[in-house]
Parts: structure tokens; sequence; C-alpha cells
């Protein structure tokens, strides 16, 4: 999960709001998976969320179910500014821990991610024209 335009926010409002945001953010993450799953941040604001034991169907709805947790929070109320992520994944019925299949399935996971960002942009580009 990559969030949509976090260096903007940071440059607007400040790193200890974006900070704090990000603190937010990985809360409502953690409190919207199982116990069993992990949330982890890998990166500036990107995170990491591994979901055990489901099928693609969960996983995109659970994908649907955080979109719509992260928009909740509203960072400027006066704009009516909301968080979005972009998000991306993998699955496999027969994982096993090596560093080449969590390196395969964050490539294609990082992949898709980067493609519904991509998406994203075009779609607000052609929105202003």
């Amino acid at each position: 999960m990559d969030l949509q335009n976090f260096k903007l926010i940071n440059d607007t409002y400040g790193h200890l709001i974006g900070d704090k945001l990000l603190k937010n953010i990985a809360q409502t993450l953690v409190a919207n998976v199982r116990t069993q799953d992990s949330v982890i941040r890998f990166g500036g604001d990107e995170f990491i969320i591994i979901l055990t034991n489901c099928t693609e169907d969960h996983i995109q709805y659970k994908i649907d179910k955080l979109k719509a947790r992260l928009y909740a929070i509203c960072y400027d109320t006066k704009s009516n500014l909301h968080i979005t992520a972009n998000f991306g994944y993998s699955h496999s019925n027969k994982f096993i821990l090596s560093d080449a299949m969590l390196q395969t399935m964050i490539q294609k996971a990082d992949s898709m991610m980067y493609n519904e960002k991509k998406l994203a942009k075009k779609s607000l580009n052609s929105t202003f024209i």
C-alpha cells in the first residue's frame, strides 16, 4: 500500500502533522486486520499488509475495506481532504518462507500497486482537461 500525495501533505502541513497521520494510518490498518495478520511500514509512506490463510476474493474485500477506513481519516476539515491509498497484492496457495518467494511476492504486489497509482493519476488528469 502506498499513500497518495503524502509528500504534498508533509510539504503543506509539515512533518509533525505527517508523522501524526502516519501513526493514525498505521493504527487504522492494524485495527482493521485480524490478529493473525501483520502490518509493516515498508518505507516513507508505504506499508506491507500480510494476510494469512485467505482467498484472493478476501484480499480484494479487505483492500476495499481498508481504502474506506483510510478515507475516513480527514486531514484537512476546512478543505475536506481525506487519506487515499493505492494497493497491490500477490497471493499464493503454497507459501514457502524463502527470500526468493518473498521478493517475488513483494515485486508483484509493488508492480500492481504502481499500475493502480498510474491509473489514478491518469484518471485525475483527465478530470481536469
